[in-house]
């Protein structure tokens, strides 16, 4: 498993979920960036039996509030926004590590506060036996 956690370093994730979505994803939502709050960071945290995590990091902006309000409703939102494309998102993590393990589904879960400054989403991935 050591391999698949090098495949996931940060440098690979960056490319699958690059800094420009959240730019992107608060321009479809808001019209506009400005009203961004936080900005979306994608991250890999560990491989515990047959799953591997991630997390969405919510980062605040500064000079910006990261009120629960704005982060709790998002798992609903990123199911199903075009940009944040979580099924895609899955599938080319799944191509990344094709060679590796096989990949058999994933989950999203609810937003945890960590702190005032940062909110993490769970992202999922089952691992097929």
């Amino acid at each position: 498993m050591s391999r698949v956690k090098e495949i996931l370093s940060t440098g690979a994730l960056e490319i699958l979920f690059p800094k420009e979505r959240t730019e992107q994803f608060f321009e479809a939502l808001f019209g506009g960036t400005e009203d961004g709050a936080y900005t979306i960071h994608l991250q890999f945290r560990e491989h515990v039996g047959h799953e591997l995590r991630f997390e969405f990091e919510l980062i605040r902006r500064s000079g910006k509030c990261l009120m629960c309000s704005l982060t709790h409703g998002l798992p609903k939102v990123f199911l199903r926004h075009p940009v944040i494309n979580l099924q895609g998102l899955y599938e080319e993590i799944a191509t990344l590590l094709n060679n590796h393990v096989r990949c058999g589904g994933w989950r999203l879960g609810t937003t945890r506060t960590v702190n005032h400054d940062l909110h993490i989403i769970p992202f999922t991935i089952a691992l097929a036996e």
